[in-house]
């Protein structure tokens, strides 16, 4: 198995060497972690356009039980045909966010 994607008898090292460098040129996503997340909601939020780019919003139901400040918005691109994960992004929410609607 090589990059969670391409699977093959490791006896083969011809379509080792190929696949491997074949996955090293795959596009790649920067991914930082923090500990303790739970997803407390998971949703579509639209598509990339022709041209790479998408924007977008979306509105945050917070529960008024959760603590403000230990609350992050994860955003993952999802390729819609392999369901790869092709990008990751976080945002802490922080102190800033004053009014819930």
């Amino acid at each position: 198995m090589v990059n969670g994607r391409y699977e093959f008898v490791g006896s083969q090292r011809n379509t080792l060497a190929e696949t491997v460098a074949e996955a090293a040129q795959a596009p790649r996503a920067t991914v930082n972690l923090a500990r303790a997340a739970v997803v407390r909601s998971l949703r579509v939020l639209g598509a990339v356009g022709a041209d790479g780019t998408f924007s977008g919003s979306a509105p945050l139901n917070l529960n008024s039980g959760w603590k403000i400040s230990h609350l992050r918005a994860v955003v993952l691109m999802q390729e819609n045909a392999s369901h790869h994960i092709v990008g990751a992004a976080s945002l802490a929410l922080g102190s800033k966010l004053t009014a819930l609607n």
